[in-house]
């Protein structure tokens, strides 16, 4: 019981913590639903300022978008039946589950390939190499042996089993759209790089980035680097084209961002400093230009009345 009392008091200070007012919780719906959620089931007064802070931005966003709430539905599953339109994925696919693996002593050319699984040795979490399953050899051993420069033994890496069958399940519905997703993530070969000894493996604690999924865990986002060689072979297996791989700084440019933002002289000084300062987080290869990647595909549809923009075939030379 005061296990779970303090792991309840730690999630309540976390969720608070990041309220930051009504336009906190990132504006992203379910979050702030849950945040609302939480404060009844813990039994917060209906008067409670935090409680008014949550309801309050749940209420900002329907007055906000008046108009797209109507059109708007929250799926807990894929759809069952076909539909036609636009399938957007906004740093969804690095969430996915990952696994972690070690090149073994006999190396690839023996299909050496080991599960890297969580044991505790003197009340400290370590990593236990275990054989990998049959199934799942079959699956990596390929992509690792067909990569221009051999990993040595002893190699670690990660990837997402389940990318695929993901994909499948949100897209194979689709009737006649377009798929884009960005998200975080390199080509194969250099996300399975001998000098990327630990794999792509990043936890974010508080904006701060390391690479230790031990060290305070729980509280730590944990996320791995989306191989969108694979992503682009999942969705040559479901029936789609692909039109479009690059850098976030390069799509965005070529998307006209410039336009879309308009003249910053404008706006007021605070607004416009802010403006810039956003662009520059999203252009820039030292924030989020260079390691943020867009890939986008299209299902029943003819790719030349498709905006310029995906005529442009950006760096899927690479994939």
């Amino acid at each position: 019981k005061a296990t779970r009392k303090r792991a309840i008091e730690k999630a309540e200070a976390f969720t608070i913590e990041r309220l930051n007012g009504v336009d906190g919780l990132g504006a992203i719906f379910p979050a702030m639903v849950n945040s609302l959620l939480m404060f009844d089931a813990l039994g917060y007064g209906a008067d409670d300022e935090r409680v008014n802070v949550a309801r309050e931005s749940i209420e900002r966003l329907e007055q906000e978008l008046p108009e797209l709430l109507p059109r708007m539905a929250w799926l807990d599953r894929p759809p069952s039946e076909r539909w036609d339109g636009v399938l957007l994925g906004n740093e969804v696919v690095d969430a996915l589950p990952a696994e972690l693996f070690q090149i073994g002593p006999g190396g690839l050319a023996e299909a050496a390939l080991q599960q890297l699984r969580v044991t505790c040795v003197d009340d400290q979490f370590d990593w236990l190499p275990t054989p990998m399953p049959v199934e799942d050899v079959r699956r990596l051993l390929p992509r690792l042996q067909s990569l221009p420069r051999p990993l040595p033994p002893g190699w670690r890496g990660d990837w997402q089993p389940d990318m695929a069958a993901w994909l499948h399940a949100v897209g194979e519905k689709l009737r006649d759209g377009l798929v884009l997703l960005a998200d975080y993530g390199e080509v194969r070969s250099d996300l399975y790089h001998p000098r990327q000894g630990e794999g792509s493996l990043r936890c974010f604690y508080r904006h701060r980035v390391h690479g230790d999924p031990f060290w305070w865990p729980g509280l730590c986002d944990i996320s791995v680097g989306v191989d969108f060689t694979a992503l682009a072979e999942a969705g040559d297996r479901l029936g789609w084209t692909l039109l479009h791989y690059d850098e976030q700084s390069a799509f965005l440019r070529q998307a006209g961002i410039e336009s879309v933002v308009g003249d910053l002289s404008r706006l007021s000084e605070r607004r416009r400093v802010a403006t810039a300062d956003e662009i520059k987080t999203l252009l820039l290869p030292s924030a989020m230009g260079e390691r943020f990647k867009l890939m986008a595909f299209c299902h029943g549809l003819n790719p030349d009345a498709l905006p310029e923009l995906f005529h442009q075939p950006g760096q899927m030379h690479r994939l």
